[in-house]
């Protein structure tokens, strides 16, 4: 009830749990599709997917910059938009093996990075808007949201792609629910594509200064975004 009524925390969860439902999805048929369809040695799997990692080392160096220059939620919504438009080229991927893993290696590389930056700041807004009172109860209601859909991402993806086979299930995850935030762009609705829709429509995009600070409401003064965490 804490996270359905209040009016940045629902998209939050929203974008939170739609990126894990077609996450998982994705992460059920990558292996096999990276081994199998596009022909790539072990070692090159390791490679991108250790590209993801880097990526996402590196970005966390991005995160203060970018949000202090942007606002926070721009930096949010914009980084996950980025992050799934750089995902339309894994289902793209084809010819030999060293020409497929550049296509699968930008997203992990780049996309992963702003992936990243989007989640610290989605769990910074959570944080911040969020009453301490209230902070344990918003984090595992979200934790438990997360965990319960992503068996059936993974189970959706395997159905899929047992019925139309993996390329054609990796392509159709970027097309899923297009009437969701960011899949109006061709193929938006992954892991990290799906997730912006619900962000962009929504109030996330308004948080500039005022969420970007815990210092923004000092002391005495009050917070918009808590008090829509107040009970009447």
């Amino acid at each position: 009830a804490v996270v359905g009524r209040h009016p940045l925390l629902r998209p939050l969860a929203l974008a939170s749990v739609t990126s894990a439902l077609f996450g998982n999805f994705f992460a059920a048929l990558y292996t096999l599709y990276a081994l199998e369809e596009l022909h790539l040695s072990p070692f090159l799997l390791g490679l991108t997917v250790s590209a993801g990692g880097v990526g996402s080392l590196v970005a966390t160096a991005f995160v203060g910059p970018l949000t202090a220059r942007f606002g926070l939620g721009p930096t949010l919504v914009w980084t996950r938009i980025g992050a799934g438009l750089l995902g339309f080229l894994i289902p793209l991927a084809g010819g030999p093996p060293l020409v497929a893993v550049l296509f699968l290696l930008v997203p992990q590389l780049v996309g992963d990075g702003l992936a990243t930056v989007s989640q610290i700041n989605g769990i910074t807004l959570r944080q911040l808007v969020t009453p301490a009172r209230l902070l344990g109860r918003v984090n595992g209601t979200t934790h438990v949201l997360l965990e319960g859909i992503a068996p059936i991402g993974a189970i959706a993806g395997a159905l899929v792609a047992a019925a139309f086979g993996r390329r054609a299930a990796m392509s159709a995850v970027r097309f899923a629910n297009p009437s969701a935030a960011s899949s109006a762009i061709w193929n938006c609705c992954t892991s990290s594509s799906c997730a912006p829709i619900a962000t962009t429509s929504s109030t996330l995009r308004r948080p500039r200064e005022t969420l970007s600070s815990p210092h923004a409401h000092p002391r005495g003064t009050r917070n918009p975004a808590s008090d829509a965490m107040r009970p009447p």
